[in-house]
């Protein structure tokens, strides 16, 4: 087996290990997700508690970085999710980049919790503190106790349309919640919601 080198042409936030003997293959997928980019973090930094390997959370951190840089929103707080190769947001609707969601956020807290638990670095701490802070006043449903599964940049409810995908484990809660609290999906529109 040999030595594992970073292939610097792939463009994403997380770079691949390739063997030496592997051949290089084309990308099948060059699409950006923050959800995915989470997972990156988490097992990086697991990695490097679990080993002493200190190559984990050095990527583990050029990946919150990264994230820092192309995916915060900082007019409104939290992470867009969905974004082309060169970071850039997808369009609207079923490309998801017009939105943020319950899904990521709640990856980001697990990724950031296993890296601050890893680095114990203010600005780790702070970034997953910021994002609990999201979970509590903005994505859990004050009166429901559930969380709203979709936002538009400004934190407005989006609520589900044909186009929308839920994420796995959490799905009847949501699209129960997303049934009572129809919108207009052509205009975009929220309805009212109760303690918000």
């Amino acid at each position: 087996m040999g030595r594992l080198p970073i292939n610097q042409d792939v463009g994403s936030g997380v770079r691949r290990l390739l063997l030496d003997d592997q051949p290089q293959r084309d990308v099948l997928i060059d699409q950006k997700i923050v959800y995915g980019q989470s997972f990156a973090i988490y097992c990086l930094s697991e990695y490097t508690l679990a080993t002493g390997d200190s190559r984990g959370i050095e990527y583990a951190q050029k990946v919150f970085d990264l994230l820092q840089k192309q995916a915060v929103d900082t007019c409104y707080g939290g992470y867009f999710e969905m974004f082309h190769r060169d970071w850039t947001l997808k369009g609207p609707g079923a490309a998801g980049g017009d939105r943020k969601t319950l899904d990521a956020h709640m990856h980001l807290m697990e990724a950031f919790t296993t890296l601050y638990e890893c680095t114990q670095l203010p600005l780790h701490r702070r970034k997953l503190l910021e994002v609990i802070e999201l979970l509590v006043k903005k994505i859990m449903h004050p009166v429901y106790g559930t969380g709203v599964p979709q936002f538009w940049a400004d934190w407005q409810v989006a609520l589900r349309s044909s186009s929308t995908l839920y994420g796995a484990g959490t799905d009847s809660p949501k699209m129960a919640l997303s049934e009572k609290l129809k919108t207009t999906p052509a205009t975009g529109t929220t309805a009212s919601l109760p303690g918000y």
